[in-house]
C-alpha cells in the first residue's frame, strides 16, 4: 500500500519553535546542516531534494522569490524561520549585508604582483590556508593557481 504524501506545510511549520512570540526567532527543530548551520526539510518529492527551512518558511508564506533571487535573514540565526526576519534579495545584497552586520571578513582590495602571483604557484599551502595568509578569496587562489587569471605570469 502506498504512503499517503504528506503536504510540506504540514510537515514544516511544527518543527519550527514559535513559542517566543511573533516578533522572536523561530528556530526550526529538526534537521540542521552542521557544516553551513542552516535547516533543512526533506521536499517530500520523488527527487528526495532537501530543502533549507528558512526558504521554505518565506515560500509557504509569500510565495516563490524571483528569478536570480535568496532569501535573506534580518536576524543573523541561521535556523530562524520566522517569515518578519525573511526578505529576498539578490546574492550582492546578502553579501553586502552580511559585511554590514560584522559576519564575514569585508573585501580588502588587494593589488597583486607578479611576485606574489609565482609565490602562490609553487607554494605547498592549501588553497584555504594561503588565501586567508594573503586576505584573497580562497577562489582567487585556486584560479591563479588553475592559470584562469594571471595567466602571462610563468
Amino acid at each position: 500500500m502506498p504512503r499517503r504524501r504528506v503536504p510540506l506545510a504540514d510537515r514544516f511549520w511544527p518543527r519550527v519553535d514559535q513559542s517566543g512570540g511573533p516578533d522572536a526567532c523561530w528556530p526550526w527543530t529538526g534537521y540542521v546542516n552542521p557544516t553551513t548551520g542552516y535547516g533543512q526539510v526533506a521536499s517530500g518529492g520523488q527527487e528526495g531534494k532537501a530543502l533549507s527551512t528558512h526558504v521554505v518558511a518565506y515560500t509557504l508564506t509569500y510565495g516563490p522569490t524571483g528569478p536570480g533571487l535568496q532569501v535573506m535573514h534580518s536576524c543573523d540565526n541561521r535556523p530562524c524561520c520566522n517569515p518578519l526576519h525573511l526578505s529576498a534579495g539578490t546574492q550582492s545584497q546578502n553579501i553586502q549585508d552580511m559585511w554590514k552586520r560584522g559576519r564575514g571578513p569585508a573585501p580588502t582590495p588587494k593589488k597583486l604582483d607578479a611576485a606574489t602571483v609565482r609565490m602562490i604557484r609553487q607554494t605547498k599551502l592549501g588553497h584555504r590556508a594561503l588565501a586567508r595568509r594573503l586576505g584573497l578569496g580562497e577562489a582567487t587562489v585556486r584560479d591563479i593557481r588553475a592559470r584562469r587569471i594571471w595567466a602571462n605570469i610563468l
